[in-house]
């Protein structure tokens, strides 16, 4: 109820609207759709409540609505109409795991292509039943690696077509470095990033929270005991409510060795970063698979032994640890081991979890424009 009056929040438009080729399903990606699309004219379509300022009436809006009132929910009859209106050719989106998405894509099949992008690793989607994965339903899937589309076919979710391009993310940064002309640095030996998982599907399983905050502990002990230099990486701005969030949740390990979070600065500076480290830790994060397609090398630390929160390949990059001295040892490792020397050892494996040394940007913004454009 209190989600249907905020709809009286908003500001309200009575008019037609206009047609558009293509539409970003959710803006809450914009700012990565704004350097992906930055010479092709789109829409962004705001879906989430508190994201969307305008709410469009006219006839045929209201007409659709009522005429599927029973056969589905009122915002989702109104992105259909909203859709239907702008007549595009390509819909795509970053929320890959969107229902809503799915749901809408399923009512244009035949008509019009749902594209998606893959936006992170998917423990939502590996953990739960394949009953309750039946809603998911698009056409194209922009993933990082086949290791998705053995998922996806396992849990017989009905994606018609697999395009392995790597992680969007990490290639978009990449093209923003040589346009700010932002030069990269060797300066920090290991690169950590946070990992605030207290709203992880993972804990329904196991004690996810607990390792991610008892690897954190394994390593600053590690920096600490051997004078290395640590940058802990926090997912948020400074000063704002994630980034207490974030502080919170590590509250203990970062009092107990005297270190601090390093706030978000930019849109990129998580890659940034971790392109000036010699090392990548983390438990379970997207950038573990981002790393190693920015040719950095990753030590990914499952200590829930937990098997579905494993790194997709297992090798030096993600061995069994089990306690402080297994990760130090492993650890050290790592760190001595020479940046070709690593990824020499794992390359038969790589393809496996991501593409590397291709443009996952360009073959997004080709595929998209060739169908904006009629061109295939």
């Amino acid at each position: 109820m209190l989600k249907f009056l905020k709809i009286f929040t908003k500001k309200f438009a009575f008019k037609n609207l206009s047609e558009h080729k293509l539409i970003v399903f959710d803006c809450i990606n914009n700012k990565y759709f704004r350097e992906l699309f930055k010479n092709t004219d789109y829409y962004s379509l705001s879906t989430r409540l508190e994201r969307i300022e305008t709410i469009f009436i006219n006839f045929e809006l209201i007409k659709f609505i009522f005429q599927n009132f029973l056969k589905r929910k009122l915002k989702q009859n109104y992105l259909i109409s909203v859709i239907k209106q702008m007549r595009p050719k390509l819909v795509i989106t970053l929320t890959d795991n969107s229902e809503e998405f799915s749901i809408i894509s399923n009512y244009f099949e035949n008509e019009v292509p749902f594209y998606a992008i893959q936006g992170a690793n998917r423990g939502d989607i590996k953990l739960r039943r394949t009953e309750d994965l039946k809603i998911y339903n698009f056409d194209t899937f922009f993933c990082y690696s086949p290791y998705e589309k053995e998922l996806y076919t396992k849990k017989k979710i009905k994606i018609k077509n697999y395009i392995y391009t790597g992680p969007i993310r990490a290639s978009l940064a990449l093209k923003y470095f040589k346009k700010e002309r932002i030069v990269i640095k060797s300066k920090n030996d290991i690169f950590l990033p946070t990992e605030l998982s207290f709203n992880s599907p993972y804990n329904k399983f196991t004690n996810y929270s607990d390792s991610c905050k008892k690897l954190a502990e394994f390593t600053l002990s590690f920096c600490k005991k051997n004078n290395l230099k640590l940058i802990f990486c926090a997912e948020s701005e400074k000063n704002t409510e994630l980034f207490r969030k974030e502080n919170e949740f590590y509250k203990n390990v970062l009092q107990r060795y005297d270190v601090k979070l390093t706030p978000k600065t930019h849109n990129y500076s998580a890659y940034q970063n971790m392109l000036e480290s010699n090392l990548i830790v983390g438990l379970n994060t997207t950038l573990l698979r981002e790393a190693i397609y920015l040719r950095r090398k990753v030590f990914a630390c499952n200590l829930t032994l937990f098997d579905q929160a494993d790194f997709p390949i297992r090798n030096i990059s993600s061995p069994v640890i089990k306690n402080q001295t297994q990760f130090d040892n492993h650890l050290s490792k790592l760190l001595e081991m020479e940046n070709k020397t690593y990824f020499e050892i794992i390359k038969n494996e790589i393809f496996k979890i991501t593409q590397i040394d291709q443009d996952c940007s360009e073959i997004i913004n080709s595929k998209v424009n060739n169908i904006i454009h009629n061109k295939i």
